[in-house]
């Protein structure tokens, strides 16, 4: 490695730290995110596009992951929840697009403020379904309420980064 590349690396993975600063979840987006440093090059947009696609994947993981276990009512409204999560994180990745794309503040505005509420939805039907899976009898299988936290964490990071995207 250059002393060139090596001093971009840094900078990419400071400004990674830096923008996880910013989160509920400091440590696991430093964790998360130093690996994808490079690629998101200090870009707000590839962080953000970064932050709602893994989003994405661990939601589409946790409704797998549900669709495995014995069908109760907690865990069939669970799915459904989860399932409109993940729907809704696709909205947001095709209107990010949008938002980049926007040519004046108030059209920029517009889709910012969908995205936001539609990961703000996300993040409110994977807070009802782990409520839902912790009431449910036994309290619940804890591989999926971990996964449900860990895609609360995600959404949680994912909606810092959009909070802060600036036209």
């Amino acid at each position: 490695m250059t002393t060139a590349t090596a001093t971009a690396s840094t900078t990419n993975q400071d400004y990674i730290k830096t923008q996880c600063s910013s989160t509920l979840y400091n440590s696991l987006c430093n964790r998360t995110f130093y690996g994808y440093a490079n690629k998101i090059s200090r870009s707000h947009d590839k962080l953000t596009r970064t932050a709602l696609s893994l989003t994405l994947t661990q939601a589409n993981s946790t409704e797998t992951y549900i669709s495995t276990l014995k069908k109760q009512s907690a865990v069939n409204d669970c799915k459904s929840l989860i399932k409109d999560s993940a729907s809704r994180l696709n909205d947001s990745i095709k209107e990010l697009a949008k938002m980049k794309s926007a040519t004046t503040k108030l059209d920029f505005a517009w889709h910012k403020s969908n995205v936001q509420t539609w990961v703000s939805a996300a993040y409110t039907d994977s807070d009802t379904c782990l409520d839902e899976v912790k009431a449910s009898s036994g309290g619940g299988d804890q591989k999926l309420k971990d996964s449900i936290a860990y895609l609360q964490k995600l959404t949680s990071i994912s909606l810092t980064f959009i909070n802060s995207y600036n036209f």
